[in-house]
Parts: C-alpha cells; sequence; structure tokens
C-alpha cells in the first residue's frame, strides 16, 4: 500500500512538471435525483410516523351484561326525567349511581360532521353537504339538594362507520369561576365500540386536568386549565363511542351554565411531522388538513322550569 501511494505521488509530481494539470471530476446529481432522495426521506418519516407515532395502545374489554345490575332502579328514575336510555347504557355504574336522587334532566342533541373544513373548501362541488357524522349528546341532571349542583355529560357517537386513522381528543371547557359555576368533581367516562352485538370499553388513554396555552394573533397567549382526554379507535367494529361527565355548580347569583366539549379527530394518513390530536391544538387552534375540530356546548338556565 505505501509503495503504490509513493509510486502514484511521484508520478502526479512529474506530470505537474511536464505542464499537465489535474483536474477533479465534479459528481453531478440531476435534479430528479434531489427530488427523488427527498420524497424517500419523507415517505420513510411518514411510515415511521404512522408505525410508531399512529394510535395509542387501549385497554379493551366486554362489557358485562350485569354492569347495571345494582343501578337498575336509579336508571329507570333517570329515564322517567328523559334522560336518553341509550346513553345510560354507555355510563359506568358509578357515573349512574351519582345520579341518585336526582330531581330534573336537562338534554340537548346537535349532529356535526368531522369533515366539515373539507368541505367548505370545496363548497362548489357536488358534495353531500347535509352528512352529519357525529352525534353530540349533553345532559345535565340536577343532584338533590338545596345547592344548584348539576351532574353534566357530554356523549359522543358515531353515527357511521368513520375511518379512524390514529389519535383522537376530546377537550373540556368545563363551568368555572368566570361564569358564576366551578368544577365540583373530577373528570369521569370511557371510551365503547360495538361488535357482533358485543359492547367492548376502554378508559381514556389519559384523562387529567392540564395547564393550558392558547396562541392568539390578536389575544397573544392565554393560559387556563383544562381537561383533556385521549384515545383511539380500533378499525373494527361499528357504533364508536365515548363520553366524559363531571359536576358543575353555582357560585353566585342566577347566571346560565355553560359548559363546552371541544373534540379533536384525525381524518387523514398523512401525519407528518407526526403529533397526536391533542397536540395539533396547541401548535393551531382549529381544523387542518389532518385534524379536524368539533365544538359542541351545553347552555341552559338552571332556574327556568
Amino acid at each position: 500500500m505505501t509503495l503504490w501511494f509513493t509510486k502514484s505521488f511521484k508520478t502526479s509530481k512529474e506530470l505537474d512538471k511536464a505542464g499537465y494539470a489535474i483536474q477533479v471530476s465534479m459528481v453531478k446529481i440531476s435534479n430528479g435525483m434531489v427530488a427523488g432522495i427527498v420524497m424517500a426521506v419523507l415517505v420513510v418519516g411518514i411510515a415511521g410516523g404512522y408505525m410508531f407515532f399512529s394510535k395509542y395502545s387501549m385497554e379493551w374489554t366486554a362489557q358485562s351484561q350485569a354492569e347495571h345490575d345494582k343501578v337498575a332502579d336509579i336508571k329507570a328514575e333517570l329515564i322517567k326525567l328523559g334522560f336518553p336510555e341509550d346513553i345510560l347504557d354507555d355510563l359506568t355504574a358509578e357515573d349512574i349511581e351519582a345520579c341518585e336522587g336526582a330531581v330534573r334532566v336537562i338534554v340537548n342533541v346537535e349532529e356535526h360532521s368531522v369533515n366539515e373544513s373539507d368541505r367548505l373548501r370545496s363548497w362548489n362541488e357536488e358534495d353531500d353537504y347535509d352528512e352529519k357524522e357525529l352525534r353530540a349528546t349533553c345532559v345535565a341532571v340536577r343532584l338533590p339538594g338545596e345547592a344548584e349542583r348539576w351532574q353534566v355529560f357530554h356523549h359522543l357517537l358515531f353515527l357511521n362507520n368513520t375511518s379512524f386513522c390514529g389519535t383522537e381528543a376530546v377537550w373540556l371547557w368545563p363551568a368555572d369561576s368566570i361564569n358564576g359555576w366551578v368544577r365540583g368533581t373530577d373528570v369521569t367516562g370511557r371510551v365503547l365500540y360495538t361488535k357482533d352485538d358485543v359492547n367492548y370499553t376502554a378508559p381514556y388513554y389519559s384523562l387529567a386536568s392540564e395547564i393550558y396555552t392558547i396562541n392568539s394573533l390578536i389575544q397573544g397567549d392565554e393560559t387556563s386549565v383544562n381537561v383533556f382526554g385521549t384515545f383511539s379507535m380500533p378499525d373494527e367494529g361499528e357504533a364508536h363511542r365515548c363520553y366524559v361527565s363531571y359536576v358543575f355548580e353555582a357560585t353566585e347569583g342566577e347566571l346560565l351554565a355553560n359548559a363546552w366539549i371541544n373534540y379533536v379527530h384525525q381524518k387523514s394518513l398523512l401525519n407528518y411531522p407526526a403529533v397526536t390530536a391533542k397536540d395539533s391544538q396547541e401548535i393551531e387552534f382549529g381544523s387542518s388538513s389532518v385534524f379536524e375540530l368539533v365544538q359542541d356546548k351545553l347552555v341552559f338556565d338552571p332556574w327556568e322550569y
């Protein structure tokens, strides 16, 4: 190796003395090759994001038919007050028991599209604009006692076999002291779907209060304490649904009760760089090409009979 290098160096030196110039030849890469390399990197990134960050690991179990046996009487009383029976069937026994002695039930039902922003972008095309995929049912239960205390339920049900590409999130704006109400309990709830006439349930992947900052061009950064629930739905089954519940109570005056739920649905596999439904709202509040934000609210006057 040393002898070969010495001879090569001498040859190069002799050629230089004789007046021959040695030029380094540049390797040219075509624009097509550069584009191909960039595309390959993107494909690998998207595939990696889908494989490793696509869905949460959910603990699904078959719902026991005897789950509500001990709260059958409470269920019957709630149904008499107007609580939708199909929603009651999705609740845990503990959440039903929390409504024991209820004196009033208020129900509000709205249907929403989970692809609304896409339809608005192409509203001139022949789209079925009236199609709604998501039914949001809000139920408020007046609890017994002198204090104005209400158990609120936000229930979301998909009306057709909507595809679930990755992560989902619910984001609560509970009634709080700003409008004369305060949240009185931790948030509970679960996720459900049906397959072969069997209901499967799972706890949320996470369900907790967090300090949250909204980036606004008009008002700047705003910080508040909100409740987030994260989950994923399976590719199989039907009637995919979820709910959350908590108690709120009046702190002053006769003010309207006002509680919101924001649902973030991942509608595309092209999630690059990979982010979760929850984190997408911290980057940019609202809908995008990958995530759809659906808002639903429960507003009522507790003192109006």
